[in-house]
Order: C-alpha cells, then structure tokens, then sequence
C-alpha cells in the first residue's frame, strides 16, 4: 500500500515539474518571423514560444527586431532581458497608453543586460519591477536609454545604472511622469557614465536618502534638464526630486510702464474729478 502511494507521490511530482518546465520557458522577441509583423507584445507569432506567461524568461537580443509594442494590460510572473546576448544593436520596449508590464518579485529584470537597449514609457503606460531594476548591468551594454514620457516605473527592490562599474552609458530621461524607488544605494545606483536628467517629472524613493540623492547631485549624476535646479525634500515618508519650479521676473521697462500708465491713468481721473467739482 505505502508502495503504491510512493507511486502516486512519485507521479504527481513528475507532472508538476514537467508543467513548471513548460510555463518557465524562454521566449524570444523575434518579430522578423512573423513578416509584416504588427510589433505587438500581445501576438504571440511575434514571440519565438508564444507571448510571456507566468514564469518566462522573456528575452529581447535579436538585430534589428522591430519595437515590441505594449499597449494593454500584459501583466505576469516575468523576467525580462533585454539585450541578452545575441547580436542585437539596440532593442527597443515602448509601453503605450494602457499598457501594463510587471516583472518578477523573486529576481531581477534587466533593460539592457549585456546589449544596448531602450524602455520608453509614455503617458499612460506602467512598468512594475518587482524586483531589481537592472540598467546596463554587464560590459558591453552601452548606451542604454530610459525615457520616461508621462508613465509611471514602479521598482520594488534596487535599482541601478551600470551597477557594476563597467564604464557602460545609461541615461535616464524624466521628461514626465513617476519614477518611483523602493531604495537607491549611496554609491553603486548610478554609475560614472550614467545620469538621470529631470524635466517635468518627479523622483521618489521610499524613506529619506535625501544625502544620498544629494550626492549624486552634486556629482552631477542628477542633473535638471538645460541646466535648471532641483527642488530636493523628504515629504510624507517619501524622498522627492523634482526639477525647480522657477517665476519668471517681470522686466524692470515693463513694470515701469505699467507704473506710469497707472500714474497717468490716476492723474487724468483725478483731474477730471477737479472739474466736475
């Protein structure tokens, strides 16, 4: 009896382990074989082992793979390398408006591993790592780029750009929208060669790291866009980096002819006011 439920055990195991196999696969972004591709994450033709499903390895290193487009709710248990391997020159992931990507909590994904690579976010769009934020991580990534226009990246553990010091590009652009950080490392998050460039866009980080993100300011590593300041708090809980809000002052010729068309404005009323008296 105990033989035969070893058996069973035995069996059920085997099963198990053959669907995690099939769910954990690697799948690779290789639109060119799908000619005239509609660049959509969503068609799985687009994908060598179909669109991404919980547990992929989703893997973009093919040359000259057209954008992988995203503009749904394409949300699941997900590692994501772009620039792994291969001989791509610069792949590229643009999340539209409703579009939704989320990673992994239990590894990190990586934008731009070992290859170039570029993330666009635009309004509306959302990328969740849940897990380390990977910018450029091994030699050879160079240039890696991040724009954010509008969206929103959510990381949920580290984040960082080149963080192991092998002199890689990366640049970060906070046109618009939310970069927000569940931590930052005082000095391995941006590299040498790396920056975040701060326009209409804000930067957050769960806790105050304002002396860290100090640091990186004055290391030029965050910089405001065209050379603007920066409005650096810890408000609410949160470290916050926006670029300066800044008045412009009304020239001096200006106010001047203000002030004496209002004098003469004054003068005029209170002569008539003579008069009529």
């Amino acid at each position: 009896m105990r033989t035969n439920l070893l058996k069973i055990y035995l069996i059920i195991f085997a099963l198990l382990s053959m669907s995690i196999g099939v769910i954990a696969q690697t799948t690779v972004w290789n639109p060119a074989a799908n000619h005239p591709s509609d660049g959509l994450w969503t068609t799985s033709a687009n994908w060598t082992s179909g669109v991404p499903v919980d547990g992929s390895k989703v893997v973009f290193n093919v040359q000259d793979a057209i954008d992988c487009i995203v503009d749904t709710d394409v949300s699941a248990d997900i590692q994501i390398v772009q620039g792994d391997g291969g001989t791509t020159d610069g792949s590229v992931i643009h999340i539209k408006n409703g579009g939704v990507v989320t990673t992994r909590t239990d590894t990190w994904s990586a934008i731009g591993y070992n290859k170039p690579a570029t993330l666009i976010v635009d309004q509306g769009g959302e990328i969740t790592f849940g897990q380390h934020m990977w910018i450029a991580n091994q030699a050879g990534a160079s240039p890696v780029e991040v724009q954010l226009n509008g969206g929103t990246i959510n990381i949920g553990s580290m984040f960082g750009m080149d963080w192991n010091a092998n002199g890689n590009t990366t640049t970060l652009h906070l046109n618009d929208g939310l970069l927000n950080l569940a931590n930052i490392h005082p000095t391995q998050s941006i590299g040498a060669n790396s920056q975040i460039i701060i326009d209409q866009g804000e930067m957050q980080i769960a806790g105050d790291h304002t002396g860290v993100m100090q640091s990186y300011i004055d290391d030029g590593k965050i910089v405001g866009k065209g050379g603007a300041g920066l409005d650096l708090r810890f408000e609410a809980g949160y470290t916050k980096l926006n670029k300066d809000v800044v008045v412009n002052a009304v020239p001096v010729p200006i106010l001047a002819s203000v002030f004496g068309f209002l004098g003469i404005g004054a003068g005029l009323f209170f002569r008539r006011k003579r008069k009529q008296a």
